[in-house]
């Protein structure tokens, strides 16, 4: 179960993100500010992701391959990091929502230096140097608009070992996803990785998705 915020984390995430607001809006970014905005309020309460449950996809990776150095693309409170810390790996983690990386970084702390939270938007990874055997991301990439999805794939070029694993879980493009993801994407993703693995499903809100599995072994 998460811990509950005190006043004290409020009071550090009240003055973070009007910092980030100011940032936003000095750099003509309104739609992050407001998206950063939106899923920060839906963390004053549970958000239905967030179900403090690893995804079994995930929990599968983990125990199928050796442990090594993984990034968590949209980390919300941390769970999945958990997973992975609890089987050796060392982690790095980055969200937009304050409250969740607070939450967050409170979750990995007893991993001390295998872990590592990020405020931040997944499409403005310049302070990541570092390469990664695998990254992952469970439904952000579906919510990001065009642009910021091409800065994405170039951090993804960018950060990914050789021989690494890139997993994705996101929505497809809809009436009522307006972004999501569609096969134009996720052939643009092939263009650079191999597609191993690739799981059609259907949530209980009847919105279509898909479980990507892709390897950066030279083999397009």
């Amino acid at each position: 179960m998460s811990q509950p915020i005190n006043f004290t984390i409020l009071l550090i995430f009240h003055l973070l993100f009007v910092s980030s607001i100011y940032n936003d809006l000095v750099n003509n970014k309104t739609e992050s500010f407001l998206r950063s905005l939106k899923f920060n309020l839906r963390y004053f309460g549970k958000p239905p992701w967030d179900t403090d449950i690893p995804v079994p996809e995930l929990v599968g990776f983990i125990s199928k391959h050796d442990h090594g150095t993984a990034l968590d693309l949209g980390c919300g409170t941390g769970t999945n990091m958990t997973a992975f810390l609890q089987a050796g790996w060392k982690v790095d983690g980055v969200d937009i929502a304050l409250l969740a990386v607070i939450q967050a970084r409170i979750k990995v702390q007893a991993y001390g230096k295998s872990a590592r939270v990020y405020f931040g938007n997944v499409s403005d990874l310049e302070f990541l140097t570092d390469e990664y055997d695998l990254i992952y991301d469970i439904g952000c990439y579906h919510a990001i608009n065009p642009q910021e999805k091409a800065s994405y794939r170039e951090n993804i070029k960018r950060l990914l070992h050789r021989n690494g694993s890139y997993l994705l879980y996101a929505f497809y493009q809809s009436a009522t996803m307006e972004y999501g993801i569609n096969e134009e994407e996720i052939a643009t993703f092939s263009r650079f990785m191999r597609n191993i693995n690739q799981l059609e499903s259907v949530d209980d809100r009847g919105r279509s998705a898909v479980f990507l599995e892709f390897r950066n072994d030279g083999v397009v």
